[in-house]
């Protein structure tokens, strides 16, 4: 299992869509999914990391992102 951020409405949508995706545990619900990975296509996992680490990137200071 793994927790991942999401953005609220895509949350509901891959709920929805996956048996295997459900709100966060021990997480805010509204922002957060848990995968049971090993029954999830290994190309949706990626995508879905991606997404998180966009998702919490939004939440950082953009005098603390490194810049060219």
């Amino acid at each position: 299992y793994v927790n991942l951020k999401c953005d609220p409405d895509k949350a509901v949508e891959l709920r929805e869509e996956y048996t295997e995706i459900t709100a966060g545990y021990h997480m805010n619900k509204k922002h957060w999914n848990t995968l049971q990975i090993e029954k999830l296509p290994s190309g949706l996992i990626q995508e879905l990391i991606r997404h998180s680490y966009e998702e919490v990137l939004k939440k950082v200071p953009k005098r603390l992102l490194a810049s060219d």
